[in-house]
C-alpha cells in the first residue's frame, strides 16, 4: 500500500470526509470500469459503484492493512455485479403451452434471428 493511499485510509477511519472523497476520486474509475466490463450497463455499472464505495466505507474498519487495498475494493465491486446479475436474471417462461380443453402439450415456435 502507498503511503498516500494509506494515509487517505487513516484520514477516513478518523471520520474525515474529504479522505472519503480523496479514496472514491482514487479509485472511482477503475472500480467503473471493472463494473462495466461485468455488467455491460452503465447504469448498472453506475449504481454498483455506488454501493461499492457504501460498503467499503462501513467495512473500512475491518480492512486488513497488510493486504493490498485494491484487491479489497475490486473484491467488494466483483461480488456487488454478480449479486446484481443474479437479481437482474429474467423470469422464465415456459415455452409449452396446453391447448384449451385438453390436456396435451405443444411447443410455442421461437424464431431464431440468427
Amino acid at each position: 500500500m502507498s503511503g498516500e493511499e494509506a494515509g487517505i485510509i487513516r484520514r477516513c477511519l478518523a471520520g474525515d470526509e474529504k479522505g472519503y472523497r480523496d479514496l472514491v476520486e482514487m479509485y472511482q474509475g477503475q472500480v467503473f470500469s471493472l463494473a462495466l466490463r461485468i455488467l455491460r450497463r452503465r447504469e448498472d455499472a453506475e449504481d454498483v459503484v455506488q454501493e461499492t464505495f457504501v460498503r467499503v466505507f462501513r467495512a473500512l474498519d475491518r480492512y486488513d492493512p497488510q493486504r493490498p487495498f485494491a484487491a479489497w475494493l475490486f473484491t467488494i465491486t466483483t461480488r456487488l455485479c454478480i449479486d446484481h446479475l443474479r437479481r437482474r436474471r429474467g423470469v422464465t417462461v415456459s415455452l409449452t403451452r396446453q391447448q384449451a380443453g385438453s390436456h396435451e402439450e405443444y411447443e410455442i415456435e421461437v424464431e431464431d434471428p440468427g
